[in-house]
């Protein structure tokens, strides 16, 4: 019989959230979440999941580290740790910022040096570790605030030197170096921007597993496949597929890089395949996934397995065995609505794709509480939005 210690998982009011309470409860897992938002609980869809053992909803993260001590710091049995899963990186970087005291009664991710996600979160120090074993990496500049900068490459984008500092809230593409350094002058509110060469790309995709004992064995059954027409965001329709012989080199070096670092606990990885088919990376991302839920619907669970591997070595493997893989086609459902509001995909192709998909980012034909709930709460906006595109269509006339 396996342990079956708490599992806590901590993040937003997100798809990325709900994924992995729905892959621990398909496995028969009821996990206690804890939701920060800016908003009250009776707008939260996560928390409808039959899956929440139970439930706690806060509006910062500050409180969290006393929840977490209140509620389960009274453990004394090394053997009955509950484990914690983030899905955002504010969670991940906070528990792992007070590792020393949490560990004690907590299996956490990261690398079991208190503090040290930080530093590999942020992206200079992850593009120099990822050059030391040659992948490839785009030129990549870290500019400082006020500094003008002289000659780069072009189109070029910029983005925060870390995701917990400005997260995509810095992406601009710049064609020049006239609109570089226009938006470097605008640009106060960081002390330091990433200025990257931007890769003329076939496709994105991203590695997405669970690495366990500090890389010791890290599982990655596929990957994602995303062609995206306009937009820096992975949230968009995808493939997730097998892997085939062009990625061994690249698995490699993936497998490296995380035994480098030393970090244990779910995870994805981003690159980007160039027209002549070479692989460049752009970023990792300590936690799970927000298109995690694609490896689950293939025949992977990988939350429960970083669960069963803190439990039950036997039952590890047993899983990891039984593991199957089918191609999976994700959609998350509002986010792709509004990409077709904004015209990155036709209303026709919209349509296909939504048909075409096998799992949707917020829908669980067995626990369909969360999306309706979802769908309750977006209506008004997803109506006006789409009401506003089609009055634009309408009334637009050419030279008005």
């Amino acid at each position: 019989m396996v342990n079956m210690n708490n599992v806590i998982v901590i993040g937003s009011d997100h798809h990325n959230t709900l994924g992995v309470v729905e892959s621990l409860g398909m496995a028969g897992l009821m996990p206690f979440v804890i939701l920060v938002a800016n908003y009250e609980i009776d707008k939260s869809f996560v928390s409808r999941s039959k899956y929440c053992k139970g439930r706690v909803f806060m509006t910062t993260y500050p409180r969290l580290i006393a929840l977490l001590h209140e509620k389960f710091g009274n453990n004394n049995n090394p053997e009955h740790k509950s484990i914690v899963i983030t899905t955002n990186d504010e969670a991940a970087s906070l528990l792992d910022n007070h590792y020393q005291e949490l560990s004690d009664f907590l299996v956490l991710s990261g690398t079991g040096k208190q503090g040290e996600l930080d530093h590999w979160m942020n992206k200079p120090n992850m593009v120099h570790l990822a050059e030391s074993i040659k992948m490839n990496v785009p030129l990549t500049r870290i500019v400082k605030r006020g500094e003008v900068i002289d000659d780069f490459v072009f189109p070029c984008m910029t983005k925060s030197i870390s995701t917990l500092k400005g997260g995509k809230s810095n992406i601009r593409v710049c064609e020049n170096i006239q609109e570089l350094n226009s938006f470097l002058s605008e640009q106060t509110n960081y002390p330091e921007v990433q200025v990257q060469q931007l890769i003329d790309k076939d496709f994105e995709f991203q590695f997405i597993g669970c690495s366990i004992r500090a890389g010791e064995e890290v599982i990655i059954p596929g990957r994602t496949h995303i062609v995206r027409p306009n937009g820096y965001d992975n949230t968009f329709h995808l493939k997730y597929v097998a892997l085939d012989e062009s990625f061994d080199d690249l698995l490699k070096q993936t497998r490296a890089f995380i035994r480098q670092i030393g970090y244990s606990g779910l995870f994805s990885i981003e690159f980007i395949r160039d027209k002549s088919g070479v692989d460049y990376f752009l970023e990792m991302n300590f936690r799970n996934d927000g298109n995690a839920v694609c490896v689950t619907a293939s025949g992977t669970n990988l939350p429960y397995l970083w669960h069963l591997s803190h439990v039950d070595e036997a039952q590890y493997r047993r899983e990891l065995e039984r593991s199957t893989f089918k191609p999976v086609v994700l959609t998350p459902f509002e986010h792709y609505f509004y990409n077709m509001i904004q015209g990155e995909v036709t209303f026709g192709e919209w349509l296909r794709n939504n048909f075409r998909t096998t799992q949707f980012a917020a829908y669980f034909k067995d626990d369909t509480a969360p999306f309706w709930h979802h769908l309750k709460m977006d209506a008004r906006p997803m109506l006006a939005a789409l009401a506003n595109k089609v009055r634009n269509r309408l009334f637009h006339r050419k030279g008005s």
